[in-house]
């Protein structure tokens, strides 16, 4: 099987490591407001879409990621809280589970780049911190990274979202993989 190279932002991965999916939720958010889901109606839902797990990418981006201000009132000074990742994230699974529901979900994949000079300049212009590792995977999908983001508007959102699944590539692409396991991590590079 083929090895990538992942950046460790969490500190969790460790030589030896399997990586493998995750359905324990107790140490997630799961924000809620007075008038929507309780937790355990969200955790329920969530058992329902990922029944296999999450990753810890998904468990951020899904479940601990506040994407609202539960205390803001329409009307009023202040606005909504919508931070653009977790937006991305979310649009892109659900055009994923709509269109291209072959392909791995973000939610419950690990990232990581093909050369380790790829994970070292990906690393540096994202001004990231983490150790960088070498993992093997048990499946892989190869998307390009630049089509990761909203666009000018929705129409092109969704474009984006649409070109970034059938893994098209962009004027310069980045590719990622979004890799499956379970996820051997082999050695810190």
């Amino acid at each position: 099987m083929a090895t990538f190279y992942t950046i460790d932002r969490l500190g969790t991965l460790r030589p030896g490591l399997t990586v493998e999916l995750s359905r324990e939720f107790e140490n997630c958010q799961f924000h809620t407001t007075h008038d929507g889901p309780s937790r355990a109606e969200l955790e329920s839902h969530l058992r329902e879409l990922f029944p296999e797990g999450l990753t810890s990418h998904g468990k951020f981006y899904l479940l601990n990621h506040q994407l609202a201000n539960p205390t803001w009132t329409p009307g009023v000074a202040g606005g909504p809280l919508v931070p653009v990742s977790p937006m991305i994230e979310l649009i892109y699974e659900l055009v994923r589970r709509s269109d291209f529901p072959s392909r791995p979900s973000r939610y419950a994949s690990m990232f990581a780049l093909e050369t380790i000079e790829e994970a070292v300049k990906f690393r540096q212009r994202a001004q990231w911190q983490g150790r960088i590792l070498e993992v093997e995977p048990t499946s892989m999908f190869r998307a390009d990274m630049n089509q990761l983001k909203i666009g000018a508007s929705g129409i092109a959102g969704l474009l984006h979202a649409k070109r970034y699944w059938e893994g098209t590539a962009s004027q310069a692409p980045i590719w990622e993989y979004l890799l499956q396991g379970p996820i051997r991590v082999l050695r810190e590079v």
